[in-house]
């Protein structure tokens, strides 16, 4: 602890970023050309089905799409997406994924 602030200590692992914001905003908006980003950070992703692993930080962007349909605005429900900050070329994550079983608002019935 230096200052009441943990500090890692030598050796272990380091961890320094390679893509930069805006090469991964570039790619996101190409991919979601519909896209209207909600917020956007760094933030420590554990994905599913791991227990344990060594965390890096990743780039998330929480956004919907919106879509003209007999003239009127449609918008997606919301998705986040994570995109690593060490490899540009690694698929992202979709941290929300759809439920197949899903079927509708359930205050609805």
């Amino acid at each position: 602890m230096d200052r009441g602030i943990e500090v890692p200590l030598p050796p272990g692992y380091e961890f320094e970023p390679t893509v930069e914001v805006e090469e991964i905003q570039a790619n996101f908006f190409a991919s979601h050309p519909n896209a209207n980003a909600i917020w956007e950070r760094l933030l420590d992703v554990l994905p599913e089905n791991v227990s344990g692993a060594i965390l890096e930080p990743r780039h998330v962007i929480a956004f919907d799409e919106s879509y003209f349909v007999d003239g009127k605005e449609v918008r997606t429900r919301m998705a986040l997406w994570s995109y690593s900050i060490r490899d540009a070329a690694e698929e992202p994550l979709d941290l929300l994924p759809p439920d197949p079983n899903e079927t509708g608002d359930p205050r609805q019935d």
